[in-house]
């Protein structure tokens, strides 16, 4: 009997010991098949990014945009702290703050211009509510 509960005890120990490792990671992160697909719509979207161009936003928002959109709001909304691949040259961001940033580039080319495309102003919903955990 005895030595059933030190075998239990040093098994329990083991485990708890392999648990709590210090070189266990301990930062949230994307799986990479997820990764790819959140680098992926990231990049769709980055076209915002480059010199203001905002000409996307004059026409309507194409399925490659929406389905970006899409991805990064369930990831933002399933893993908002998971830290995400940054694209050179950048420091690496939570999913809910790439979705935060991506809703504030839309918003400011939807100022910008005069008339704007259909579904775009729903994306940049869409990304806030995600940013905001909602």
């Amino acid at each position: 009997m005895i030595k059933w509960i030190v075998v239990g005890l040093l098994v329990a120990g083991t485990f708890g010991v392999i648990w709590t490792a210090p070189w266990k990671d301990d930062v949230e992160r994307l799986t990479d098949d997820v990764q790819q697909r959140f680098s992926q719509a990231r990049a769709t979207l980055e076209v915002l990014d480059g010199a203001g161009d905002c000409t996307r936003i004059g026409r309507p928002a194409p399925r490659d945009v929406r389905d970006a959109v899409a991805t990064i709001a369930a990831q933002a909304k399933r893993n908002p702290n998971a830290k995400t691949l940054a694209p050179s040259g950048q420091s690496a961001l939570t999913a809910r703050e790439v979705a935060g940033r991506q809703a504030d580039r839309i918003g400011a080319c939807i100022e910008r211009l005069p008339k704007t495309g259909a579904g775009w102003a729903d994306l940049q919903t869409k990304l806030e509510l995600a940013a905001n955990g909602t």
